[in-house]
């Protein structure tokens, strides 16, 4: 039996649950998905004022990079991670969507984390960690009840890599908590893991799946190849590199090893027949942003042994090359089918693919172009709230709005 995707939604049956007198709370990724863009927004406008202009606000419960850091992964990043769960885990469970009150509940605490982060430097440290870490709590407590209900044991390994995120979000505020530098910088350096191996296991699912639909429709062969052996060595091996770096503070074993583990998911990546799909850009934008993931940890591993790029160019491959391409794909495509249209990208939404792809690659390349740094992270900035703003201008109609017939 075919396994159902997140844009195809599940038909309401004996298990779907009450719908919403607010369209906007009837499933996750309408709510999720419209704060996940607006943060994208502010998110790196605020943090780009600061950079220009010195200032960052007191009262914030970070610097002015930690808080950087921080509202990009688990902000922004987190937001687009619940809405896409709450959408998928009941077509892969065929349990109810949380709805109601429930999302109510949840999409409150994603603001209170992001009104703390920005105001909270006066609360004592648990208050921070609580109001912070709520969200995630609660989003980990849904999504692990649905899939541990519905016996879905093929997503464990989903529910287990939202416990690490939710648990990287706790242990960040570690020298809030007066647990030490140390530990807190040993943190800094691997939160950004867990939301990547989402996008190796999630993405190594959805990728194929909808590039074998479009290539049957067309008529094209060879199809992408089915998860096999291989792709399974892939994701051990970059598992065991994360481990390893965190362990060694990024060695050279542990390098050689990231290294090794991007140029693996590069060849995964060339085994789906992305090329094939440049004509649809819908499908093409989700092998864009896995190729970014390839190619982010293999620069990640030669930055540790002082080839190539810096460590923080090579992170920013992963975070706005590999998440912030994939996001954007995964919720205009997911939008679409959700309310009901053709799940076909217009121009503005290929506009905005190409413009977040420039921000990734404007900021990752800055240090080779032939301009001064400023420069090159400003156009980055732009490119990003633009192509973020060019997604709310089309899709927040669909996200406030109801179903299409």
């Amino acid at each position: 039996m075919r396994t159902k995707q997140i844009d195809e939604p599940r038909a309401r049956g004996r298990n779907a649950g009450p719908r919403s007198h607010l369209v906007l709370f009837d499933n996750g990724f309408r709510p999720l998905f419209l704060m996940s863009g607006l943060w994208a927004m502010v998110g790196v406008g605020l943090w780009t004022a600061s950079l220009a202009t010195g200032w960052f606000p007191e009262i914030a419960a970070y610097d002015g990079l930690t808080w950087h850091i921080h509202e990009m992964l688990f902000g922004f990043g987190g937001a687009a991670i619940g809405g896409f769960l709450l959408t998928a885990v009941p077509n892969w469970t065929g349990g109810p969507p949380v709805a109601g009150g429930r999302l109510m509940i949840l999409v409150a605490a994603w603001l209170l984390a992001r009104v703390v982060a920005l105001t909270g430097g006066p609360l004592p440290p648990v208050v921070l960690v609580l109001g912070d870490n709520l969200y995630f709590i609660l989003l980990f407590a849904m999504t692990t009840r649905e899939i541990w209900i519905g016996k879905s044991k093929r997503n464990y390994p989903v529910a287990l890599l939202l416990g690490l995120l939710t648990a990287a979000n706790i242990l960040f505020h570690a020298e809030a908590l007066g647990l030490g530098a140390d530990l807190e910088e040993t943190v800094r350096g691997g939160v950004v893991h867990p939301p990547l191996l989402l996008i190796a296991v999630i993405g190594g699912r959805i990728c194929p799946t909808f590039t074998a639909n479009w290539m049957k429709r067309q008529g094209l062969a060879p199809l992408p190849i089915p998860f096999n052996r291989f792709d399974a060595l892939t994701i051990l091996v970059l598992v065991i590199a994360i481990v390893s770096a965190l362990a060694t503070d990024y060695g050279i074993a542990a390098s050689y090893l990231l290294a090794g583990a991007g140029g693996l998911h590069l060849i995964r990546l060339f085994r789906w027949r992305g090329f094939k799909t440049f004509g649809n850009p819908i499908v093409f934008v989700l092998h864009l942003g896995y190729g970014w993931l390839g190619f982010g940890y293999l620069l990640l591993g030669l930055s540790g042994l002082s080839v190539g790029l810096k460590p923080a160019e090579a992170v920013h491959a992963l975070t706005a090359g590999a998440m912030g391409v994939t996001i954007l794909g995964v919720m205009t495509r997911a939008t679409l089918g959700h309310t009901g249209r053709e799940i076909k990208a217009d121009i503005p939404t290929v506009w905005a693919y190409g413009l977040v792809a420039a921000a990734a690659v404007f900021r990752v390349l800055t240090p080779l172009l032939p301009m001064d740094s400023t420069e090159g992270y400003g156009l980055s900035a732009v490119f990003w709230i633009v192509g973020f703003g060019l997604f709310l201008r089309v899709y927040a109609p669909m996200l406030l709005a109801g179903r299409n017939p």
